[in-house]
């Protein structure tokens, strides 16, 4: 990914990821291959739309601070997920950033047909209860997408849009 050339160092390095928790996952693998790597940053497409934002002189998209609430609430009677995570402690958290990274990455109702047909076509290789969360997941972000757009909640979709 990154060489090992002195040369490589001076040169400011970008990467920009379309989620939260594979960022954590490129930091994590790029510190323990390299240690501290100066001028290399990882950030969210979501990230470099704020950065955007900002250095237009836009007001960046108001916190999303109900949209968790939004997420578990429909998780919740997703017969899936909720015979899934109901008896967890916290179960809902990984479907909040599970949807959160869909959305971040751009997401959009209208690809939830393409995604489950797409999900169909790997039946056979993938397990069936991981396959039926899968496409549980699908659903849930298209509605959690249309009902967050309709009360206003969802900053990344409109961070993506403004940029």
């Amino acid at each position: 990914m990154i060489g090992t050339q002195v040369d490589d160092l001076s040169k400011p390095l970008r990467i920009v990821v379309p989620s939260r928790s594979l960022r954590r996952h490129l930091l994590r693998t790029l510190t323990r291959r390299r240690g501290a790597v100066a001028g290399v940053q990882i950030q969210t497409l979501f990230g470099l739309a704020l950065e955007a934002i900002a250095r237009s002189g836009l007001v960046p998209p108001r916190a999303d601070a109900g949209f968790e609430i939004q997420v578990r609430r429909l998780a919740a009677v997703e017969p899936t997920l909720r015979r899934s995570l109901d008896g967890l402690t916290d179960g809902y958290d990984a479907v909040v950033g599970a949807i959160r990274d869909l959305l971040d990455a751009g997401f959009l109702p209208g690809n939830e047909d393409g995604v489950l047909e797409r999900l169909e076509d790997v039946a056979g290789d993938v397990a069936p209860e991981r396959l039926e969360r899968s496409a549980a997941l699908v659903r849930l972000a298209a509605a959690a997408f249309e009902e967050a757009d309709e009360l206003d909640l969802q900053r990344s979709m409109r961070a993506l849009q403004l940029a």
